[in-house]
């Protein structure tokens, strides 16, 4: 029973909100109209007052007062004071300074007169120059007359190995002769130099191998051009 009762009072409930639907719908659609109304009648008043010029109404200024001018003041001048004479200054007495006296100058020294100058003394005269005695011409030794004197001349230093040369060669003998032949050359003299090849080549070619000074000289020609060398003879120093 309490299941029905609850089921009637539903179905009640929506009955009665069925019925209040139209009544809503016809107030919402009535006010929608009244809105419209007022907005249409909105813009016609709006519309109407653009169109109709205003004149506004014109300003009505007061006159200016007038100004009044003030009247000037008279202006009062002070009578001018009378002018008092000023009196003269007494002339101040001139104080006159007492003379200097006058400083004497002391009395310049007398001038030293410079002391003479003594004469320049004159150089003593040079002496002349002495000339050196004239050296004596060199007495040129006097050729040697033997064989071992005339080795000593040519030879110098060298003269003891030359004189054992001639003795092994000559026997100390100028004339002395090989007469084995050497090439159509013989060894003549002290010296024993092959003649007439390499005699030939000495400074004493046009004289005679036999002869003693000659032969020495060639002799010493020979041993200078090999370089102070015995080597062109047999013997040796």
């Amino acid at each position: 029973m309490q299941v029905h009762h609850h089921v009637s009072k539903s179905g009640h409930q929506s009955r009665s909100a069925q019925r209040s639907m139209p009544v809503r719908i016809v107030s919402v659609l009535g006010l929608l109209a009244i809105i419209c109304a007022t907005f249409a009648t909105i813009q016609t008043a709006s519309a109407h007052s653009a169109s109709t010029p205003t004149n506004p109404a014109p300003a009505k200024s007061a006159p200016p007062a007038p100004a009044k001018p003030a009247p000037p003041a008279p202006a009062k001048s002070a009578p001018p004071a009378p002018a008092k004479p000023t009196p003269p200054a007494p002339p101040a007495p001139a104080k006159s300074a007492p003379p200097a006296p006058a400083k004497s100058a002391p009395p310049a020294p007398p001038a030293k007169h410079p002391k003479p100058t003594p004469p320049a003394k004159h150089p003593k005269p040079t002496p002349p120059a002495k000339h050196p005695k004239p050296t004596p011409p060199a007495k040129h030794p006097k050729p040697a007359t033997s064989i071992n004197g005339m080795i000593d001349q040519v030879f110098g230093a060298y003269a003891p190995a030359a004189k054992r040369i001639a003795t092994c060669e000559s026997s100390m003998n100028p004339k002395a002769r090989n007469t084995i032949s050497i090439g159509g050359s013989h060894a003549e003299g002290l010296f024993q130099i092959l003649y007439p090849s390499t005699w030939k080549g000495t400074s004493q070619a046009s004289q005679s191998p036999y002869n003693a000074s000659a032969n020495i000289k060639a002799a010493h020609d020979i041993f200078v051009r090999d370089g102070h060398s015995w080597r062109e003879w047999a013997c040796q120093p």
